[in-house]
């Protein structure tokens, strides 16, 4: 998904769809406006998290589940989400959603980048945290549905929302946290790194360097802790950025490769396809 169209004030796109919806209420499910569009069920826009794609939101998004559960890999990492779950991503989060229940039902909120977030994080609430929630929702949803847009109002009520989760989240993980052992701290730091820095920085010295540690050091701890070495870590970052681009751009492969910090056009096709089974072009084409 790439969240709100840049180009089309107002309008929310989604990678891999053609769909467009500018400012305004569409129907009883979906209403968009300036930097900001919501979705209170997916039953009536089952396209959007279809299996087997990998999304990109250019947007901060929220998820509530509201039944069902879904199997999906946030920025490599899996995830499964159950109803009472809300998911936050930040901006250039890489989503692929494995499978759904037939019964899976969600709200998606889409934030501008003006209302920040912490970073990604699952919070499972608790019957009173989530019906604290959906009033913050409902008021939001009634907000947002007057026109004319009222867009500084409707941000405000976003932010408390994220402040809020993020509360509830930061409670939870105070005591995790200090139950962290020196290596898990340094697998999440590395971690971090990658999300934000694989499209161009491929070594594994790059990363030990972000936390004054020897390359081989940062290998032995990234395998210990997730039982995939460093650089397979970096590997899989890049082929879901690569992925994104050559399914929702109209980008020659020459100039991914180059987006993607590679020497050349031979040398990236060489490694998605080594990565894949796939060239460039064959998972491009396929449908």
């Amino acid at each position: 998904m790439t969240g709100m169209d840049e180009k089309h004030k107002g309008s929310v796109s989604f990678h891999g769809m053609q769909a467009r919806y500018h400012e305004g209420v569409h129907g009883d499910h979906m209403v968009a406006g300036e930097n900001f569009a919501m979705m209170i069920s997916n039953k009536s826009h089952s396209r959007f998290l279809t299996g087997g794609i990998v999304y990109q939101n250019h947007h901060n998004v929220v998820v509530f589940v509201k039944s069902g559960s879904a199997d999906a890999v946030v920025n490599m990492e899996y995830s499964t989400w159950q109803a009472g779950d809300v998911i936050v991503m930040s901006s250039y989060t890489m989503l692929e959603v494995k499978t759904t229940t037939p019964d899976f039902d969600m709200i998606v909120i889409y934030i501008g980048e003006e209302v920040p977030t912490e970073g990604n994080l699952v919070l499972h609430t608790t019957p009173d945290e989530w019906q604290e929630m959906m009033k913050m929702v409902d008021a939001l949803w009634t907000v947002a549905r007057h026109h004319p847009f009222r867009k500084e109002a409707v941000m405000a009520l976003a932010a408390s929302m994220i402040t809020n989760l993020q509360y509830i989240t930061s409670k939870e993980q105070s005591s995790d946290m200090g139950n962290l052992s020196n290596d898990e701290r340094i697998f999440r730091r590395f971690k971090r790194h990658v999300d934000k820095y694989a499209d161009k920085e491929h070594y594994v010295s790059f990363y030990a360097e972000q936390q004054c540690l020897s390359a081989n050091y940062l290998s032995t701890i990234v395998s210990k802790v997730s039982g995939s070495s460093a650089t397979e870590w970096i590997n899989r970052a890049l082929i879901l950025h690569a992925k994104v681009l050559l399914k929702t751009t109209r980008m020659m492969t020459s100039e991914i490769a180059d987006n993607l910090n590679f020497s050349d056009h031979a040398t990236f096709t060489k490694f998605f396809k080594r990565e894949t089974g796939l060239t460039p072009r064959e998972f491009r084409e396929k449908g």
